[in-house]
């Protein structure tokens, strides 16, 4: 079937940050309930602040984990 001319599309770029947004929003609740020092969530908190990518974030999450136990 042949695409319309007059058809809009959303372009899916517009949305790459909205994901590293909610992203970054889940470690910070995340980081609100560990049990852990104000200084390491302090720290925390400026690394996922600081984070580029979403990879990066997610490597940030693997590492509360275990000093939160």
């Amino acid at each position: 079937m042949a695409r319309r001319k007059n058809v809009k599309r959303i372009d899916p770029r517009y949305f790459l940050n909205e994901s590293m947004d909610n992203k970054r929003k889940d470690l910070l609740d995340l980081l609100s309930d560990l049990d852990i020092t104000s200084e390491k969530k302090e720290a925390f908190k400026s690394r996922i602040k600081d984070a580029e990518d979403e990879d990066k974030l997610e490597d940030l999450e693997s590492e509360m984990w275990p000093s939160g136990s």
